[in-house]
Parts: structure tokens; sequence; C-alpha cells
């Protein structure tokens, strides 16, 4: 049924959003764990 699917589309659209702001976070945590390690 339509709207099912659609429905589900848009759960998997929420958890990749989700997936991207959590590598996000880590993107900007990154440069300063790297630069504590390296000095």
């Amino acid at each position: 049924d339509e709207m099912q699917r659609t429905n589900l589309e848009l759960d998997n659209l929420r958890d990749k959003i989700k997936e991207n702001q959590e590598k996000i976070k880590l993107n900007k945590q990154l440069p300063y764990l790297v630069g504590n390690i390296v000095e």
C-alpha cells in the first residue's frame, strides 16, 4: 500500500539523517583529538 511504502522511505531517510549528524559531530571532534595525540 502506497502510504506504507512512503512511510518506510521516510523512516529510512530519518535514519540516514541521524547517522550523518553523528558523523558530522565526530568530524568536528576529530581534529581536536588528532591534534592532542600528535602533540
